[in-house]
Formats: C-alpha cells, sequence, structure tokens
C-alpha cells in the first residue's frame, strides 16, 4: 500500500479524492509533479485499478519522462501486469492514429515530419509558386499553418482548406492573406501525397476521429479505452487538445493538474480560459489548491504573491512556505545596458567566490537581444555560460551579417563579401559569384576591389544579366555612400542608416512580425553596444572595434562546460528551478513587453485606435511571465534594468507591485534613481558633472554603494571614486 502520510493535507486529498472531476491548483514548487505520480500508484496500489486503464498526460517527453520513473520508482515493490500510458499528447495522438489512420486511407505507417522536414516542403513549394523567403520567411509560414490547424472548424472544411477571409483586410493585407492561404494549401497537398503528418496534423486527424460521425464507432471505442486520465500541466491547453481530451477522458474519473498563473504561452493557442472554465463543463468537479511552496524562501515568495494579485483572471490562491525567511531581493538600476551587465557579472563572481556552483544560478529575460550586454560582461569576467533557447548574440545571422558590412565598408574583407552579397536577396547566385571570382583572381585582385575597379569589363566579359549587374552596381555605390559618411559621423549612426534605409536589410522579414521584431531589437542592441564603445573610445576607429568583438567572441566558451550559468528567455525557464536567479531588463516597454500588451490598430485604418491603449489580456499575461520568472528561484533572487543613456527608461510596474521597494531594496534603487531631485551637496546622480583636483572634470557614468564611476575629460580613462572624498565635487560651471 502506498504511504500517503508523506504528504501534505492538500496533497493528500488531492491523492485520495475519486467521486467525479477533480480540478488541482497547484501553485509554483508546490509539489504536483509528487501528487500527480502518488495518485497514480495510489490508484494502482490501494484502489486495484489495472495499470493500462490509467492515461497521464502532459506536454514535453522530459516531463512524461520524469512522471513514469517517479511512478515506477513507487511502485518499485509492485509486481505490475501492465504499465500505466504516460505520455504527451501529441505521442498518444500518434499511438492512436498508428490504429486508425487507414480510415483516411493512409497506410499506418506515415511519417512524421519534423521542422526540418517542414522547411523542406515549403522550399520546393515556393518554388513552385515562384514565392522567396524575402516576401514570406519559413518560420512566418509555419506559425501561420500551425494557427490554422489549431483553429476548431468544421472537420467538414478540413480538407478543402478554405480561408476565413477577413472583409476589414485592405487590398495589400487581401493579398498578403490569399497568397499564405495559397502555400497553405499546397503544403497540405504535399503532405497528402507523400502521407505524410506534421505535429499539428496528429491533433487535428485525431480531432477529426473523434468528432466526425462517420467514425462514431471508432470514437465510441476510444472513449470506453481508459478509466482514468490525469493531466498535467492544464493551464498549457489548447482548445483542440481539449477537445481530445473529453473524448478521451471519464467525466467520473478525469484528473487535471495547472496554474492559471502560469499560462504564459497564449502564442502557441494555449487558453487560460479552458483551466478557468473547468467548473461550468464539468459542474459536479471539486477543486483542491496546492498552496505550501517547497522551492522558495518566505521574501521571493511574497513578492511573487503581491504581484500575481493584481490579475483578475485568475483563480485565487496564495502561496506559504514553512522555509526560512531568506535575505531581501536585491535591486538595481543601471546607466545603461552595460552598467547592469556588469552588476549581474559582478555579483556572479561574488557568488563564486563564496562557493556557490555556476550550474545553480540563472539568467532570465524577456527577449532574446537582451542578452548581448551580459554575454559580454561574463566572458570579461571568465564566467562560463550557456544559452537556452537561442543562439549567442555575436553569432545570430543578423549581427553577423551587420559586422560584415561594417568589415567591407572598413576594408573591403573578401570573406565578409561573399557572407553579405546576397543579403538582402540581389539575384547574386552562386553561378555569377564563381564567375566574378574568377575574373578577380585572373585580374590578381579581391573581390570588392575587382567589383570596383573594373566594373565596366566585368559587364562586357562575363554573361551576366543586367538586372543582376545593378544591383551589383548599386551595391558598389551603398558601400561608397557608407565609407563616405562614416568619415563625418559615428560608426552607429553610419550602420544604422545604411542597413534600416540605404540596404533596407530587415524588409524581407517584415511578413512576420514576431521575427522582424526580433531581428531588429538584436540589431538595435548592436547598435547601442557599438555606441557605447564609441563613447568610451573617442578616437577608436572600425578596426579596434572589430578587433574588440573578434576578441570577445574568440573568448568564448565551450557549451559542453561541466558547469555554466543558465542565460535563457522566461519562457524557456518554465518547469526549472534554480538557487540564484537574476531577472534583468525589468523596465516598462521590455518587461512588460510594448508589443505584448498594445492593442493593434483596425484593420480597415478607416480609423486609427490610440496605440498606447492596452490590452489587459496582454498585460495580465506579461504578469504571469513575471511571476513564473521570480518563482523559480529558490534561495536568492536579483533584479535589475537600466535607464538608458538619455534617462528615458522607466523601471517595469511589476517592480512597485511585488513590493521589493522594502528594505535593502529601496535603498539601493534610490542610491541609482535618476529621478532623485539634484542638489548641491555630494548626493550625485547619473549623468553629473563632478570635478578632481587631480583628474579635473569629468562625468558620472555610475554609482553603487558610495562608489562612482566617472569618466574623465582629461585622459577618456574610467576611474572608480569614493563619491565623500574630499578631493571630488559638483562641478559648477560658473566657477
Amino acid at each position: 500500500m502506498i504511504n500517503i502520510n508523506l504528504l501534505n493535507e492538500q496533497q493528500k486529498s488531492a491523492v485520495i479524492y475519486n467521486e467525479g472531476p477533480l480540478r488541482i491548483i497547484a501553485g509554483a514548487g508546490s509539489g504536483k509533479t509528487r501528487v500527480l505520480t502518488y495518485k497514480i500508484a495510489y490508484l494502482i496500489e490501494n484502489l486495484g485499478i489495472k495499470p493500462s486503464r490509467i492515461l497521464a498526460l502532459t506536454f514535453s517527453n522530459k516531463a512524461a519522462n520524469e512522471m513514469r520513473q517517479r511512478v515506477f520508482g513507487i511502485l518499485a515493490n509492485s509486481n505490475l501486469e501492465s504499465e500505466p500510458v504516460v505520455s504527451t499528447f501529441h505521442a498518444m495522438c500518434a499511438k492512436i492514429l498508428r490504429k486508425e489512420i487507414h480510415n483516411f486511407g493512409y497506410t499506418n505507417d506515415f511519417q512524421i515530419l519534423d521542422e526540418l522536414d517542414q522547411k523542406e516542403i515549403l522550399k520546393i513549394v515556393y518554388s513552385e509558386l515562384d514565392i522567396s523567403q524575402t516576401e514570406f520567411t519559413y518560420s512566418s509560414i509555419l506559425s501561420y499553418i500551425q494557427n490554422r490547424k489549431n483553429e476548431i472548424i468544421d472537420f467538414n472544411k478540413l480538407d478543402s482548406n478554405q480561408s476565413k477571409e477577413d472583409e476589414h483586410l485592405i487590398p495589400i493585407e487581401k493579398e498578403v492573406a490569399k497568397t499564405k492561404e495559397k502555400i497553405y494549401e499546397q503544403y497540405q497537398a504535399h503532405l497528402q501525397r507523400s502521407r505524410s503528418l506534421d505535429f499539428d496534423d496528429l491533433l487535428v486527424f485525431v480531432f477529426r476521429l473523434f468528432y466526425d460521425p462517420k467514425f462514431s464507432a471508432i470514437a465510441a471505442k476510444w472513449e470506453k479505452r481508459f478509466d482514468y486520465v490525469l493531466i498535467d500541466e492544464f493551464q498549457d491547453t489548447s482548445l483542440l487538445q481539449y477537445k481530445i481530451m473529453q473524448k478521451l477522458a471519464s467525466t467520473e474519473h478525469l484528473t487535471i493538474v495547472g496554474d492559471p498563473d502560469q499560462t504564459i504561452y497564449s502564442w502557441r493557442n494555449a487558453d487560460i480560459n479552458i483551466i478557468m472554465n473547468f467548473d461550468k463543463d464539468y459542474p459536479e468537479t471539486v477543486t483542491v489548491k496546492l498552496e505550501e511552496n517547497y522551492r522558495s524562501t518566505k521574501k521571493i515568495l511574497k513578492a511573487a504573491n503581491n504581484l500575481i494579485s493584481y490579475n483578475k483572471l485568475r483563480l485565487d490562491k496564495k502561496l506559504f512556505t514553512e522555509n526560512e525567511e531568506g535575505e531581501e531581493i536585491e535591486f538595481f538600476c543601471g546607466f545603461n545596458d552595460e552598467a547592469e551587465a556588469r552588476w549581474i557579472a559582478n555579483k556572479i563572481s561574488e557568488l563564486k567566490r563564496n562557493r556557490v556552483q555556476l550550474k545553480n544560478i540563472a539568467i532570465l529575460y524577456r527577449v532574446n537581444s537582451y542578452s548581448r550586454a551580459i554575454e559580454e560582461a561574463l566572458v570579461r569576467e571568465n564566467t562560463i555560460y550557456k544559452l537556452f533557447g537561442s543562439i549567442k548574440f555575436y553569432q545570430r545571422e543578423e549581427i553577423k551579417d551587420a559586422l560584415a558590412y561594417l568589415r567591407v565598408i572598413h576594408d573591403g574583407s573578401e570573406i565578409s563579401l561573399l557572407r553579405i552579397i546576397n543579403k538582402p536577396s540581389r539575384k547574386i547566385g552562386q553561378v555569377t559569384i564563381d564567375k566574378l571570382l574568377n575574373f578577380a583572381r585572373k585580374e590578381n585582385l579581391d573581390l570588392f576591389q575587382c567589383l570596383e575597379t573594373n566594373f565596366s569589363e566585368i559587364q562586357k566579359e562575363l554573361r551576366i544579366s543586367m538586372d543582376t549587374l545593378k544591383n551589383i552596381a548599386n551595391l558598389i555605390n551603398e558601400i561608397r555612400w557608407a565609407r563616405r559618411a562614416i568619415q563625418t559621423n559615428p560608426i552607429h549612426l553610419t550602420l544604422k542608416e545604411f542597413m534600416l534605409n540605404k540596404i533596407k536589410y530587415f524588409e524581407e522579414f517584415k511578413n512576420s512580425e514576431e521575427e522582424y521584431e526580433s531581428r531588429l531589437d538584436n540589431f538595435n542592441s548592436l547598435i547601442e553596444a557599438i555606441e557605447t564603445w564609441e563613447n568610451k573610445n573617442p578616437s577608436g576607429s572600425i578596426d579596434e572595434y572589430l578587433q574588440e568583438i573578434t576578441l570577445i567572441t574568440d573568448r568564448d566558451v565551450e557549451d559542453d562546460a561541466a558547469s555554466y550559468v543558465s542565460l535563457m528567455t522566461v519562457h524557456n525557464a518554465k518547469g526549472l528551478e534554480f538557487d540564484y536567479v537574476f531577472i534583468a531588463g525589468l523596465s516598462e516597454n521590455i518587461f512588460p513587453l510594448k508589443r505584448a500588451i498594445i492593442l493593434s490598430p483596425q484593420k480597415d485604418f478607416t480609423f486609427l485606435k490610440d496605440q498606447t491603449e492596452e490590452n489587459p489580456e496582454g498585460l495580465e499575461e506579461e504578469r504571469r511571465l513575471a511571476y513564473v520568472a521570480m518563482t523559480r528561484a529558490k534561495k536568492r533572487l536579483f533584479l535589475s534594468f537600466s535607464v538608458g543613456r538619455n534617462g528615458i527608461n522607466k523601471k517595469s510596474r511589476f517592480l512597485s507591485e511585488s513590493g521589493i521597494n522594502e528594505g535593502r531594496a529601496i535603498r539601493i534603487a534610490n542610491n541609482f534613481s535618476i529621478a532623485a531631485e539634484v542638489t548641491n551637496n555630494n548626493d550625485f546622480i547619473v549623468g553629473d558633472f563632478i570635478t578632481h583636483k587631480t583628474y579635473g572634470k569629468g562625468v558620472i557614468l555610475e554609482i553603487f554603494d558610495g562608489i562612482i564611476e566617472v569618466k574623465f575629460d582629461i585622459d577618456k580613462k574610467i576611474r572608480k571614486l569614493d563619491k565623500n572624498h574630499a578631493a571630488i565635487k559638483k562641478w559648477d560651471e560658473n566657477e
């Protein structure tokens, strides 16, 4: 028999309840996997339920494997005649279709396509429809396909793939929608001809089996297959998954486990209303709340509880813990991204000196572009790190391309030119490039020199189309423009104008708003980094900057190190926990993210809504994201943001909502507040000018615990000084 006395009272009541639908609201760190696994074991050992009649569903292979291992660990001494079915939604649907897909004319050994396979099919479709990735990126179309398949629509229309055209679309948007639908139809035709399914098809086909009246006998068979169904992470359920679950589950023995406060995947079709309204679909539902947290300190939980209480769309609960009070949450406001990143890197070095292992530390942020300054700071501190769910900043395509353009502008580097010669598309294919390279070799010149000085000979001797020659000429002139511009303008402004307006590098990504915004965010982060470098090195050259970046990336560490700091977005941190958590970028428009909380204007453009109007649903999801981030921390939580060079960044509303402005946190915050009133004493703020008896005039770049970081005019060096030293006073322009 299973000893349920090892559980707390809330957990125990969830395990033994067996009289109807059960909704378990499991707060962060409250032991929900423990409850689920104990409930499965309890059904088998204590109630004598046949294991094969139990189905447990979750959303990732990792979670399914962990659940399976823990169940078998509890039942280690039992002689089981069968095993419970523990699976992901998609794996369960694949299992059903291996037995039933012949009803659609497919063979049971159908192929399941992954994302790379999907892109290979799109490559063929684009060729057939004469569409290029400059019009629609593969990622944007795959997102469109996923959304189309996750719509619950009449199954009789699924084969016709009719689009629900929005009558309010303006003509150009209608044309875009029409083209996307053509791609979708052609893509589906390829899948059907090859008798293949993508991951979303697994759900769609099972939905059709369960709800099409002509398959009623099959649906009835699967409705009787399991007596007990348990579903983990129920807050992430889509409507399509919910419909499938309703057919598989007996209403008498259905258990769902989730936390509305951790619904952060609406962009993957997760619908918070499903768990919120579960008791309306199943009126006999009993709800058990798991509110004791075993993960975090009292201070961390207090901040998380304060924050999430501002959400209206939630089931009221308040986490508590018997853990220690813990240390105060630390808050830092930096002068710019680099200052914030240095603080994080220095704090981690301090933790290392106190024998904290790097594997117990995570740095979380809302958007991937925020990792740039943090990565640089960690490299400079020789701290090993690993990015999850993303590519390291200086390895991202748009960053490598921008730096390659900068190198070509500087010295015409052939290697860099070959990288960007067709980015954005200039219809310069590999055959043309080979011709140009051979001609350059014959002339004993590198490629750019050859294009610049021998263009008329190339035009005469090589069989290259006029359109392509025109594009090559435009590229040469654009590089020449940048070389002239950079003589009298800063590097960062020249590169920004060149990439955005001269060559319009990002135009090809505009068909996917998410991809466009992400790439542009990364590029803007690079521009800010170059500007910061120029401010510190006013006489520095492009070559010196590129050398420094090469050194940073060359010193980068390998991902396979035994212990490393984990860097990731909050979305990627879901389900994880760390002793020490840093949440960076807590400023308005970054976290919460502006584009996630601002309502879009009306599509018909007859009038435009005020684009500062906030979407309450979007704001609540952003708040849930911040809540998830905070509740990853076990021992210490560090929060930070930067005010930016112009002091325009405001601290995130989530900071005040979480109530962290207490004790030490408010003291640190006030030291860095740009809103502090300027006085005539030594109550300095960032941006103040000071004078030093030895070094002369300088500007304050950073302030922390009585230390000021000052850049002096005399030698442009940055020095750290005690702000109360007798040699220092505020600069008076009248003196």
